[in-house]
């Protein structure tokens, strides 16, 4: 059992027990926390802190807890369906979603039609969103 204190209606703090999955929940929570802090903390020294992913990052954190775990719930799915792809559907669909390629780029990479691209990548979507 693992434990996290909370603040009930009334203000007052509560010790409760939940599962290791919650647990990890409000752990990220906290050190991410800390890591925001020493971010912004930067960011008004130095003022240079323009990169995205931080900013994505930051919007998740200011969701609910309950939707915090969802998010790592949905994320860590939508990996292990990645992982369970060909290795080729699975290039495919990085260099595209992630690297921003165009099919066109992915399929002159691997010496094949930009229609087997698309076809690649659209089965990992629909197995995806199938499971999402």
């Amino acid at each position: 059992m693992y434990y996290v204190t909370i603040i009930n209606y009334h203000g007052q703090k509560i010790r409760v027990g939940v599962s290791k999955e919650i647990f990890d929940v409000f752990e990220d929570s906290r050190k991410q926390g800390i890591s925001e802090d020493h971010q912004q903390r930067d960011y008004m020294e130095k003022r240079s802190l323009d990169n995205p992913f931080v900013d994505r990052e930051r919007a998740i954190r200011m969701k609910s807890l309950e939707d915090q775990y969802l998010i790592k719930e949905r994320l860590e799915q939508t990996l292990r369906i990645i992982e369970s792809c060909s290795p080729t559907q699975k290039e495919r669909y990085i260099l595209f979603t992630i690297y921003g390629y165009k099919c066109s780029e992915i399929a002159a990479f691997h010496g094949c039609s930009k229609r087997a691209v698309y076809t690649s990548i659209s089965k990992v979507r629909k197995k995806i969103m199938n499971i999402l």
